[in-house]
């Protein structure tokens, strides 16, 4: 049965109206595969960069007192939802997600730089696992 169309090298074209749609043969398919991956790749590392500069935009609290003040304050809680977003609102260790915000807890990795907190000193857990991190 004709409909209307013929396969002209890698091109599917229209007879009545000569609209064509390309085809990409196997071997260019791969390497668009591979193409993608690396842009992926690099658009990772600009996300990276981009969430670093914001996290490094918000002003450093010293002469903190009290850690449980300093959670309550809203620097603490830009940093802590920057790690969150960054990580996709999945928890680091188990995976789980992505969940809302206020079910994911920023862990402090170390607790030299409270205040001045680095970009990698906090990962996203979910809070069954941040649980198990402060159990050990």
């Amino acid at each position: 049965m004709f409909d209307g169309t013929y396969r002209k090298g890698y091109a599917k074209v229209n007879y009545y109206d000569n609209t064509s749609t390309h085809y990409l043969p196997k071997y260019k398919k791969k390497k668009q595969k591979h193409k993608d991956k690396q842009c992926q790749k690099i658009e990772k590392e600009i996300r990276l960069k981009q969430f670093i500069e914001e996290f490094y935009k918000i002003p450093v609290i010293l002469n903190i007192r009290n850690y449980e003040t300093y959670l309550l304050t809203k620097e603490w809680k830009e940093r802590s939802l920057l790690v969150k977003r960054y990580n996709g609102m999945k928890c680091c260790k188990c995976h789980s997600g992505p969940m809302d915000h206020w079910k994911l807890n920023a862990h402090h990795l170390t607790y030299e730089r409270i205040g001045a907190e680095r970009f990698d000193d906090l990962i996203c857990l979910c809070w069954k696992c941040h649980k198990k991190v402060h159990s050990i």
